[in-house]
């Protein structure tokens, strides 16, 4: 039994099933002309020797290429898994609930001109939709999608061409893919198979109308066989959902990667536009993304590295890295591309630089970057030796070797070996074409053609497994469970129809949270006056991804500076304190209070978000000003919280 059979078996239950492994398909708007949005699936199916049954359906037609068209749905003589719907906006719903008489449970819509138009008729049409694929209990994908492309077992339901030029990938398939946009979908596609990516499956969510993109995350890290997941995304609909299985994924070491759009003004207004999306907050996106060991991409080609690199995921890195090179220059430039993405590049030991010595001419460099010179022409070998040593020192995380494709299948063999004896990753960017590069992936090593790329997307995968081991295990934000004072407050605020409490108010509602809070409430006293630092614990609940905590030196120069630190809840106290001091800012904070005080403030902020947490829905935003002292104490001076009108 395949991969495929077995993904089939263990999800034939989910509702998704149906619409993403299909084993038939019906194409209503069926056209002869594989050139139309109605022409192109059937045409798909065919190249691809599709297995299962294809119903074209279009009564200007008795057949097309070869297969029976049929005049109607209700003429169809079998069973459908999922339907595509190639007709305008407008006939849609009709066609649905045809198909759901028919008693098929899926169906795929190509037609713009739903929410995404933003206006009155485009709305009000999504919103029939959403009710008739509710009452009809069908599965929807779309509408204003693209499709989608099953590259285990070849169920097309889409117009994209990319699968008509772009040779499909063999088994085993591990890399499932999944956009907010379908012309994203086609160009991650096509670059990552241009590295062979072997990607299994191809989903493009269009509107999300019925069927989110939380949702098609979910099925596809449930699908048995997808190591990785790489994905375009405008904005969430489900966060708690998403956060649920991005963490599954960090935890059980499986990539999840994603090109995050609306980072700017004009970036949100383009993905609502788009398909309708809430880009939401680019920073709390940021921290979540770290939390989960979500890997942001920068762009399109980042996005296909990662996925390519994804094959070697099971290979140690971390954020020091070994640069081999047969050019003095090349080291300098990728020892500024690798430092330039959040990579150390150590100097080697005397003991390590010695035996690099062994093989590196005076004129050379040993400490890191190294430089073999063109010397290394005559004892390829040593290359091996030098992997060897380095790779034994755990002095630095990955090695990566640059060098032309010529020289690169010189090494080959030594570098294989190498390789196969560490558990470290281990890459070789190449000038030219590889002939070798099959074996050398097969024995661990990644082949990059393009230094700026290899360090972006080696830099990346540096980062994801640091980011792993250090939140493995630590969960999304438990579902709240308010104390009773917290209820009492909360039923006495709404009684009063209250929602803003500052001073000693708001003191006592942190008192309500039921924590130790190692602090006192300062009113009207002069705070920074004597030795200390002041910091700005800001936390807003974002209405998809939940609370997230933003840390910042107190004053104006911070704010002009941007120095800040954001993480999303629940915090513990070490991370709390981790998140201190990554400010840029902080050596000079840190300079007027000792150990204690910041330990006690790491227990605040982590009580804090204990206490936000306990609030759940009925909070807004609180503010507390944090005062670290020289003598071992953590005073919260000044305390406002909002809650909402709900």
């Amino acid at each position: 039994m395949d991969a495929m059979s077995v993904g089939s078996v263990e999800a034939s239950c989910h509702r998704l099933r149906p619409l993403v492994d299909p084993a038939s398909i019906a194409i209503f708007g069926a056209s002869a002309d594989p050139k139309r949005l109605g022409g192109v699936p059937i045409s798909l199916l065919r190249q691809h020797k599709f297995a299962g049954a294809i119903y074209p359906i279009n009564p200007k037609y008795q057949e097309i290429d070869g297969l029976t068209c049929y005049p109607d749905i209700a003429a169809l003589p079998g069973p459908v898994d999922v339907i595509v719907i190639a007709v305008g906006a407008a006939e849609v719903v009709p066609v649905l609930r045809q198909a759901a008489a028919k008693g098929i449970r899926a169906a795929v819509i190509y037609a713009a001109g739903f929410a995404e138009a933003g206006d009155t008729e485009g709305i009000a049409l999504q919103a029939e939709l959403v009710r008739c694929a509710d009452e009809l209990g069908i599965v929807v994908g779309g509408p204003n999608c693209m499709g989608f492309g099953n590259l285990d077992n070849h169920a097309y339901s889409t117009f994209t061409a990319v699968f008509r030029t772009v040779p499909p990938p063999a088994a085993p398939r591990t890399v499932g893919l999944v956009t907010q946009s379908g012309s994203v979908c086609s160009a991650v596609y096509a670059a990552g198979r241009a590295m062979d990516v072997r990607f299994n499956l191809f989903i493009n969510t269009g509107n999300e109308a019925c069927v989110d993109f939380s949702e098609y995350l979910e099925y596809l890290a449930d699908r048995p066989g997808t190591e990785a997941i790489v994905g375009y995304l405008e904005g969430l609909r489900d966060g708690v959902r998403f956060q649920k299985v991005a963490a599954r994924m960090r935890d059980e070491g499986r990539p999840l990667a994603l090109l995050k759009a609306g980072g700017s003004d004009k970036g949100i207004e383009a993905a609502r536009l788009h398909t309708g999306a809430d880009a939401g907050s680019a920073a709390a996106y940021r921290a979540v993304f770290e939390r989960l060991g979500v890997i942001p991409a920068r762009d399109i080609l980042h996005l296909a590295d990662i996925a390519y690199l994804s094959r070697f995921r099971a290979r140690t890195s971390g954020r020091r890295v070994a640069i081999l090179t047969i050019s003095g220059a090349l080291g300098a430039l990728l020892s500024d591309l690798f430092t330039g993405n959040g990579v150390t590049v150590p100097t080697l030991s005397q003991s390590v630089q010695a035996l690099l010595r062994q093989g590196v001419p005076r004129y050379g460099m040993a400490q890191n970057p190294v430089d073999f010179t063109g010397n290394i022409v005559n004892s390829h070998t040593f290359v091996g030796d030098a992997l060897d040593a380095i790779l034994a020192s755990g002095e630095v995380d990955f090695v990566v070797l640059y060098a032309s494709g010529f020289l690169i299948d010189r090494f080959a063999e030594s570098l294989a070996q190498a390789a196969q004896k560490s558990p470290r990753m281990v890459a070789a960017i190449a000038t030219g074409t590889v002939a070798a590069r099959a074996t050398l992936e097969e024995a661990g090593v990644a082949v990059f053609e393009d230094p700026a790329r290899a360090a972006a997307a080696l830099s990346s995968m540096a980062c994801w497994h640091d980011n792993r081991r250090l939140y493995e295990g630590i969960p999304v934000a438990p579902a709240p469970v308010p104390s009773g004072a917290v209820l009492e407050f909360l039923k006495a605020a709404r009684a009063a129809d209250r929602k803003n409490f500052s001073g000693v108010e708001a003191a006592k509602l942190l008192a309500a949270f039921g924590v130790t809070m190692p602090c006192e409430v300062v009113e009207g006293a002069s705070h920074r006056q004597g030795d200390g630092a002041e910091l700005c614990i800001d936390i807003r609940n974002d209405p998809i991804l939940g609370p997230v905590l933003r840390v910042s030196p107190a004053g104006d120069w911070p704010e002009a500076l941007n120095d800040h630190a954001l993480a999303s809840l629940p915090l513990p106290r070490d991370f709390a304190i981790r998140s201190m001091k990554s400010l840029r800012g902080w050596p000079l904070l840190a300079r007027t209070c000792d150990d204690a005080a910041i330990a006690a403030a790491g227990v605040v902020i982590e009580n804090l978000g204990s206490g936000v947490l306990m609030l759940g829905s009925s909070f807004e935003r609180a503010t507390v000003m944090l005062w670290l002292s020289s003598r071992g104490q953590s005073k919260v001076a000044a305390v406002d919280v909002v809650l909402t009108n709900g």
